[in-house]
């Protein structure tokens, strides 16, 4: 009984160390740029969620509207008065969304600020990560970031020849075709491109039953390149 006992403890022991091993293998080193320079994102300060490009490909997060279930406090949707959308985070969201309003969330693309939520890019395609700052970051980010800040950085230019091209058919004349390609311009002088492309549409989900003029019978259809 003693032996039988022992060796079942081993067993045991030698299993959770394997576990341990292989979940250590499996955890993915995040560097971000959260504080203006490349670091570990375990290493930050800051209340802070990044997500690579590969995860939100897993997860099905191809914009706004489906990253808000991935983040923490995060809101992107249409503002108190309708119209455009505002991004909100922890509460915080502009109902002023005239061409002089300011929301208090900041959004830069590749570290360029921009002011509107009309720039917001609608699909999230070749994008290297997303980091999403919870909280004040006027100290690095400026005063228009009281709730924090989204930072969307697009994958670099590769020094060799790529690209990539995948395409979705569905209901409602759902039809997207995105694609990419990078690669080298001139080897000597260390310049590379890179061109990403994206083609989606499909009809409206919900069906307008008034006869107004002014009716709207293209709700939530989409059309963009």
């Amino acid at each position: 009984m003693h032996t039988k006992l022992k060796l079942t403890l081993l067993c045991g022991i030698a299993g959770s160390a394997l576990w341990a091993t292989a979940a250590q293998a499996q955890i993915e080193t995040v560097v971000v740029t959260a504080e203006k320079r490349a670091e570990n994102v375990q290493n930050v300060p800051v209340a802070i969620s990044a997500i690579t490009g590969d995860s939100l490909d897993k997860r099905g997060t191809v914009g706004f509207a489906q990253l808000q279930n991935s983040v923490p406090s995060l809101r992107f949707g249409s503002g108190v008065t309708g119209g455009e959308n505002v991004i909100t985070m922890r509460g915080l969201g502009s109902q002023n969304t005239t061409p002089g309003g300011d929301s208090p969330v900041a959004y830069s693309v590749d570290g360029v600020y921009l002011q509107r939520t009309t720039a917001v890019d609608p699909e999230f395609y070749d994008v290297e990560r997303i980091e999403v700052l919870r909280g004040p970051q006027g100290t690095l980010y400026g005063r228009n970031s009281v709730g924090g800040s989204v930072n969307v950085i697009n994958n670099k230019p590769s020094d060799t020849f790529g690209g990539s091209i995948d395409g979705l058919v569905g209901n409602y004349g759902q039809h997207t075709i995105r694609g990419y390609l990078t690669g080298p311009i001139f080897d000597e002088d260390d310049l590379s491109f890179r061109l990403t492309g994206v083609w989606a549409q499909h009809d409206p989900y919900t069906k307008n039953l008034s006869t107004a003029p002014t009716a709207n019978h293209r709700l939530n259809a989409q059309d963009f390149y």
